[in-house]
């Protein structure tokens, strides 16, 4: 009898717990969520380092890059007023304007000019004098840069052409010239009027079609396609980015008005260490990767410059900001290849060769070689199944998924 009771009272208790279905869920939740909790206190983390330990291996493409700095060559026309006035325009700023069509027109004003010429006259103004943005010149260099520049002149197919080839040897006649004194240039009072002469004064109507600018900086008279070659390093890297915005409704005689840029052809030059100058094949495609899109182009010419190299890439697509802009800091793409994506962190070094740990199927590591043929920087792109090493020896290496570990270095 007291059995009976005894076991009766044992499953009282469980009777009373399912009578009540609330708690069994209150409890199941709570055991359920100490359960997760403790996966992420604890588990998650010795899963994720387990994990970040481990790639596979898999195909992909990766640029062969490098982000540098290039600075904009272009065919620009300054265009002068020859008179003071208001001035009302045909176009806005980046339009494309054909020759023949009226780029603005001056009616005759009293009303002051308020427009701001600083930037642009404190960059054009050391052009008149002694400044030059070109390296010392030898004196063979210099006489047949002139020659040729004389001989481009006399072909010019427009006043607008021919007055940027005699911009360009104004310039190559200053360059180590005995008249250059080296102090800074002294501000001329006749400066509108001699700069006036650097462009095309009192024509508003552009002898080529190209991109109109009103934002100029005072460096088109003297970074052009005809001496780009000659450019130097140190000199370049010094130009300001600031521009004068001519766009204002008013004007001098004597104050520049608007430039036209040549979009069907344009430059972009970039130094290199030696190290990279590899990466830049004459004749080979480049693209420059900028904020407002990709330019695709090709190179057309590795000078070097001591122990530096100058590279000039050519282009004929067009980029917003390109009539306007100066310098920019972007990638440049030389090549884009296929192959087998590794991160850089998993590549390893054995005995002076290069290679990864393979996982096999029991978990044991074996180093095997692997040759790289590009790097971004954080990936690098791998041959696939074998290659032939400096030796000519053919040398087995990764496959599409295997499995590579991380070893700490």
């Amino acid at each position: 009898m007291e059995e009976k009771i005894s076991e009766k009272g044992k499953n009282s208790f469980f009777d009373r717990i399912r009578q009540h279905p609330k708690i069994v869920a209150a409890v199941v939740i709570y055991l359920i969520a100490a359960a997760v909790l403790i996966g992420i206190v604890y588990v998650a983390p010795w899963a994720a380092n387990k994990m970040s330990d481990v790639m596979t291996v898999e195909y992909g493409s990766l640029d062969n890059s490098q982000e540098s700095k290039v600075c904009f060559v272009k065919k620009e026309a300054v265009y002068y007023a020859d008179k003071s006035g208001k001035v009302g325009y045909s176009y806005g700023e980046g339009d494309m304007v054909r020759t023949g069509s009226t780029a603005v027109k001056i009616s005759s004003s009293s009303s002051d000019n308020k427009t701001d010429y600083r930037n642009f006259e404190s960059s054009a103004e050391g052009f008149l004098g002694s400044d030059t943005l070109l390296r010392d010149l030898k004196k063979s260099e210099k006489k047949a840069l002139l020659k040729d520049l004389v001989s481009q002149e006399a072909d010019a197919g427009s006043e607008a052409d021919k007055v940027m080839i005699q911009n360009a040897i104004d310039d190559v006649s200053r360059n180590n010239s005995k008249d250059s004194s080296g102090s800074p240039f002294k501000k001329d009072p006749d400066l509108s009027a001699k700069l006036s002469k650097t462009g095309l004064s009192g024509k508003y109507v552009p002898e080529t079609s190209g991109i109109i600018s009103y934002k100029l900086d005072g460096y088109e008279t003297v970074i052009s396609p005809y001496t780009m070659m000659y450019l130097d390093r140190s000199k370049v890297s010094g130009i300001s980015d600031k521009t004068s915005d001519v766009f204002t409704g008013r004007t001098t005689k004597g104050k520049p008005l608007f430039k036209i840029v040549d979009n069907r052809e344009w430059y972009a030059v970039t130094w290199v260490e030696g190290d990279n100058a590899s990466k830049f094949t004459v004749g080979g495609p480049v693209t420059l990767k900028l904020d407002s899109g990709e330019a695709p182009g090709s190179v057309v010419k590795v000078v070097q410059q001591n122990n530096d190299y100058l590279v000039i890439m050519k282009f004929s697509s067009y980029f917003d900001g390109l009539a306007s802009s100066r310098t920019a800091n972007c990638k440049i793409i030389t090549s884009k290849q296929r192959g087998l994506i590794v991160k850089n962190d998993f590549i390893s070094e054995k005995k002076g060769q290069t290679g990864v740990y393979v996982l096999d199927v029991t978990g044991k590591t074996s180093f095997t070689p692997v040759k790289v043929l590009a790097n971004d920087g954080k990936y690098s792109l791998a041959a696939s199944g074998s290659y032939m090493d400096d030796d000519g020896n053919t040398v087995n290496t990764i496959n599409v998924y295997d499995e590579i570990k991380k070893i700490d270095k």
